[in-house]
C-alpha cells in the first residue's frame, strides 16, 4: 500500500482496483448503476468509458493509472500541509 492509500501489485498484468468511494469523495466524480450499466463521470474529463464483466466495472489500465496518479497527488498535497 503507498502512502496515498493505493493498494499496488508488482505482479504482470495484474489489474489496478480502485476505489469508488475514494473517486467519488476524493476526485469529485460520480459513479451510477442504473439496469446493468455502469457509468463513472470525472469532473474535467467527463464520462470515462466503462465496461461490466461478470459483474464487475471496469475501465482501461490507461485510465486506471491516471486516477491513481491523481489520487496519489491529492493526498501527497495533504500530508505536505
Amino acid at each position: 500500500m503507498t502512502d496515498g492509500g493505493t493498494l499496488v501489485h508488482e505482479e504482470p498484468g495484474m489489474e489496478p482496483i480502485l476505489p469508488v468511494g475514494r473517486l467519488v469523495r476524493e476526485l469529485g466524480c460520480s459513479f451510477e448503476w442504473k439496469d446493468g450499466e455502469c457509468f463513472l463521470f470525472h469532473p474535467i474529463r467527463g464520462q470515462i468509458a466503462m465496461e461490466v464483466e461478470e459483474g464487475c466495472p471496469q475501465i482501461t489500465q490507461v485510465e486506471a493509472e491516471k486516477m491513481v496518479d491523481e489520487l496519489e497527488g491529492i493526498m501527497s498535497l495533504r500530508s505536505m500541509k
